[in-house]
């Protein structure tokens, strides 16, 4: 047996499927809900700028175009104060690329899929 496959049968050793019966017995039902408002304020600018731009360019962007300057920018916002002030202005580009190539593809299925079923409703 390799290290690899060591460390995995290890793991799946470990794994007795109780997580969510013992964060539910030891911290309650809230406890699944503790960072909704966390997901909120990330969320929801990012979804009403997405929705704001796509409209905007619609008949100007492919599908998956929509979602880099959406992405951008609200990755940015939260924290853009403190990270200039403390590494400086280049750091605030730091993550930016593997966020818009998660997102994009995303962003095009979504308004691809969207814009289809629209069409044939519409029919």
């Amino acid at each position: 047996m390799s290290d690899a496959e060591a460390v995995v049968s290890a793991e799946e050793e470990l794994y007795d499927g109780l997580s969510f019966v013992s964060v539910y017995h030891s911290e309650g039902p809230a406890a699944f809900f503790r960072s909704y408002r966390t997901t909120l304020v990330m969320n929801v600018p990012f979804i009403a700028m997405h929705f704001s731009v796509y409209d905007a360019a619609k008949g100007l962007l492919v599908g998956g175009e929509d979602g880099d300057e959406d992405t951008l920018l609200v990755q940015l916002l939260p924290v853009m104060r403190r990270i200039v002030q403390e590494e400086g202005w280049s750091a605030l580009w730091r993550g930016v690329r593997p966020r818009v190539l998660f997102n994009a593809p995303s962003a095009a299925i979504c308004w691809g899929t969207y814009e289809s079923i629209k069409a044939f409703l519409a029919r």
